[in-house]
């Protein structure tokens, strides 16, 4: 729209609103009003400040075009609500009092929104027009829920907040229609604001929006021992079940957690993780096959839940039971050293070495945990990489070569095609692999190959 026509458009209404606008700023109010009407002059006065500058010019977007806009309803559009509340002989004073009171509450919204949005100054003008259609539905004490439902949260917000409507009968839906709307806006803030309003009809929907998307979190507000943890323990649905009878289960739901898809899906128990849970070593075999059966489900397209937390504990397993052991007694005969090792397979081996980049000591991997997983695989690459499903094999070859053993690696393949085709894998392909890590495994590489 050219400057030429918003420019006409806002002369009509001047011309409309003269005798309001120019009747507003003479305005004589009630002496029992009068404070509160100093009260919204105040914030208006506030917002045309904001941009250091003391005239009657609201600026928040730096467009020439949206300020004037903007500033037309913060001005003029205000000063007539005003005029009008002051004015029409239809309002009672309470009802005056609440609808001038809730004007300054929406002005305050406006000037404590200091984001980079500027929603509530972008808003304003849609937000006073429909301050007016709210009004004509509360005088007639039509509910307010259906306005509230259709519009969008930035715009409702100040609405509802403003307190003007505080004794509309449907003024409790409003609100939590409001919590919803803000909830869905901001998926993550959802079990923080269950915890405060438990007892939303919409609770049940907004804790499983959220379960699937966190359950980490899901388990941490289920352990918990208040309204919300109770609602959530009463949930029918199966991974909201699961992770509710982990966080109950005394301390053991985070060993638990990595098995959560198993676990739904009826391929493993929490007996049969409670029979393991104590041995480390067996432990850690659990945590590694269901490892390869996640990366299996994921190369068919299936979604896993737990994928990150099985992620993590399999590296603390790792690092913990194995390689901080083996770095420890560095000092000792191989025999003694690696003893710990002996048990393990090829697989269970080969995480070892990819999870503990960084970590394992150059004589742990060269002398211990490389040598055995080829021993265990007779020394054949491809039926390890087969058995692992190609995963993080980047992260592998990055490591082979930082220790010098990617020229054995690569020719103990009986055919020297795959080793070629593994390396040029290893260099293509990276938009489909985890992301940045793999990009810098790449990287790392080069300097070393």
């Amino acid at each position: 729209m050219s400057k030429s026509i918003l420019y006409t458009c806002f002369i009509c209404i001047l011309l409309l609103q003269g005798p309001v606008a120019a009747f507003a700023q003479d305005l004589k109010p009630d002496i029992r009003r009068a404070l509160y009407h100093d009260f919204v002059d105040k914030q208006q006065s506030m917002a045309l400040a904001a941009d250091g500058q003391a005239d009657r010019s609201y600026q928040p977007t730096g467009n020439e075009e949206i300020d004037f806009i903007l500033t037309e309803a913060l001005v003029n559009r205000v000063d007539a609500l005003q005029f009008q509340f002051e004015k029409d002989s239809i309002y009672a004073h309470p009802v005056k009092v609440r609808y001038i009171r809730g004007l300054e509450e929406i002005l305050k919204n406006l000037n404590t929104d200091t984001t980079r949005e500027r929603q509530a100054a972008l808003n304003l003008p849609r937000v006073l027009a429909t301050y007016e259609e709210f009004i004509t539905w509360d005088r007639n004490n039509k509910p307010l829920d259906s306005l509230v439902e259709s519009l969008p949260y930035a715009v409702a917000l100040p609405l509802v907040r403003s307190a003007a409507f505080d004794l509309n009968p449907s003024i409790k839906t409003c609100r939590q229609i409001i919590i919803r709307k803000y909830c869905e806006l901001n998926p993550t803030q959802i079990f923080f604001t269950l915890r405060q309003y438990p007892d939303l009809p919409y609770a049940d929907s907004l804790i499983k929006v959220a379960a699937y998307r966190y359950p980490m979190s899901l388990y941490d507000y289920a352990s918990a021992s208040n309204a919300l943890s109770a609602r959530i323990r009463k949930m029918e649905d199966p991974l909201i079940s699961a992770i509710a009878r982990m966080a109950v289960s005394g301390g053991s739901g985070q060993l638990y957690f990595p098995f959560l898809d198993n676990i739904i899906k009826g391929k493993v128990s929490q007996r049969e993780v409670d029979a393991v849970k104590n041995d480390a070593e067996e432990y850690y075999k659990l945590l590694v096959r269901t490892r390869i059966d996640y990366v299996e489900r994921a190369i068919a397209g299936d979604t896993t839940y737990g994928f990150k937390a099985l992620a993590d504990m399999l590296k603390k397993k790792a690092t913990d039971t194995y390689i901080n052991v083996i770095n420890g007694l560095h000092d000792q005969p191989d025999a003694v050293r690696f003893r710990v090792l002996q048990s393990l397979n090829a697989q269970e081996l080969y995480y070892l070495a990819v999870l503990s980049d960084g970590e394992i000591y150059t004589s742990s991997y060269v002398k211990g945990v490389y040598p055995l997983m080829m021993a265990k695989v007779n020394h054949r690459p491809d039926s390890l990489l087969k058995l692992v499903r190609f995963d993080k094999f980047r992260k592998f070859i990055k490591m082979a070569a930082g220790y010098n053993t990617l020229s054995d690696f690569l020719g103990a393949f009986p055919d020297h095609n795959d080793a070629q085709t593994l390396m040029t894998a290893f260099v293509n392909g990276l938009e489909n692999g985890e992301g940045l890590e793999e990009g810098v495994d790449v990287a790392d590489s080069y300097g070393s190959i």
